[in-house]
């Protein structure tokens, strides 16, 4: 690796930390999916318009502990409602946020009018999200699971760990999935025998 790789990632924060974040934005977009659902294709797009302030999946610092977390409307959770109000100001400026953002943007993110975040780690927060932010608009993607996991597979991850990590979320079993098992075993008792 060279001394301008290495250099690069952190003038760039440096820059980015400097710079005043968006001062005055009209709207706050936010693209989620789980990974490769299409959410970065979207986010990309969008994210060309004018005045939009992109930010790729700023979840990803919260760490592990957030990622596939499930969190219902009524729930509580200071340090994910500090690291959202930072995400939509345009103020969660690690390389891996900013990643996705050339000169010209760094530059000029002061102005924007939308700030666009792309999250896939909180895709089962978003009615914990909605209760807090319900200003916010939200484009929530879903893919259809085959293609999904196929796409999960050529890149060598395992869609059992994925499982095995919602499987442990007894608010999530005990909440919507239970429902949805209740609904299902109501409506097929009678086919399934």
């Amino acid at each position: 690796m060279s001394y301008y790789q290495k250099l690069r990632p952190s003038a760039r924060q440096l820059l980015v930390g400097s710079l005043p974040a968006p001062l005055n934005p009209k709207q706050r977009v936010v693209v989620s999916g789980v990974p490769r659902s299409g959410s970065s294709w979207l986010g990309k797009t969008l994210s060309l318009c004018k005045g939009v302030d992109y930010y790729f999946e700023p979840d990803e610092a919260l760490g592990p502990g957030y990622y596939d977390k499930y969190l219902a409307a009524g729930d509580h959770d200071e340090r994910l409602l500090s690291h959202i109000r930072r995400s939509l100001k345009g103020q969660v400026v690690n390389e891996y946020a900013i990643a996705e953002k050339g000169l010209r943007e760094i530059m000029y993110r002061s102005l924007a009018d939308v700030v666009l975040l792309k999250w896939v780690r909180m895709s089962l927060a978003l009615d914990f999200f909605a209760a807090h932010y319900p200003d916010i608009q939200v484009v929530q993607l879903v893919r259809h699971p085959a293609p999904q996991f196929l796409s999960w597979r050529e890149r060598g991850w395992d869609p059992a760990h994925v499982l095995r990590g919602l499987c442990r979320q007894q608010p999530l079993i005990n909440g919507p999935l239970r429902q949805a098992t209740c609904r299902a075993d109501e409506k097929y008792s009678g086919v399934l025998g």
